[in-house]
């Protein structure tokens, strides 16, 4: 089941203001804006191999139409936070996927048997539960010397309600043997960037995971 992604899509502007947990520890180069790229690109409609330049309608498209690896990159079983007993868990990653704008993460959360348990909206995102998103997953650059959290931002025309809309899927509400397709997006990696590492809380690290880079 996929769940939905709570950014604003379509042809109005997404401002990203917040790239929430970027460290940048070898360049002193803020990462692109999506927006901004996407708004100031003229791409060439016969072009092929050019890297997307991303919109709300096609951050969309990449996290709900993106081809998924057949077969996982890599799984690793853990447990989630709960406000009682730790709730055993499966993730597969199934996509890391590198643009000039930004990069796609895809994984996959299953549970161990078939007690459908509730998840603690906590279990992504331990310090801000009540968004009720995953934005507390990290992606690991080791190239560039980074730790990467998915773009946060708020809709041009609405700059002063609420906390910062997440690029990245809803927390999910509950755990089967079929799995939950979960998706985020990050800043771009550095152009030299082979593999990266998912850190989750609560699993152990999920290391050397190939990057697929757009349109190659």
């Amino acid at each position: 089941m996929k769940t939905p992604v709570r950014f604003v899509v379509g042809t109005a502007a997404f401002a990203v203001v917040v790239l929430a947990g970027l460290a940048a520890c070898s360049s002193d180069d803020p990462a692109p804006d999506p927006a901004t790229s996407a708004a100031s690109s003229d791409p060439d409609p016969t072009a092929t191999d050019a890297d997307p330049a991303w919109t709300g309608a096609s951050l969309a498209t990449a996290l709900f139409d993106a081809p998924i690896a057949a077969a996982p990159l890599a799984t690793v079983t853990g447990a989630l936070a709960s406000d009682t007993t730790p709730i055993p868990a499966t993730i597969e990653v199934t996509q890391v996927r590198a643009s000039a704008d930004s990069t796609l993460v895809t994984f996959t959360l299953k549970n161990v048997d078939d007690s459908d348990p509730t998840v603690n909206p906590k279990a992504f995102n331990a310090d801000q539960p009540g968004t009720f998103d995953i934005r507390g997953i990290t992606l690991i650059d080791a190239v560039a010397k980074q730790r990467l959290q998915p773009y946060v931002g708020r809709p041009v025309d609405d700059l002063e309600v609420g906390l910062p809309l997440c690029a990245c899927s809803d927390a999910p509400l509950q755990m089967s043997t079929e799995g939950q397709l979960l998706s985020a997006i990050f800043p771009p990696l550095d152009e030299g960037t082979k593999t990266v590492t998912l850190e989750l809380v609560g699993f152990p690290l999920l290391e050397d995971l190939p990057v697929s880079r757009a349109g190659k």
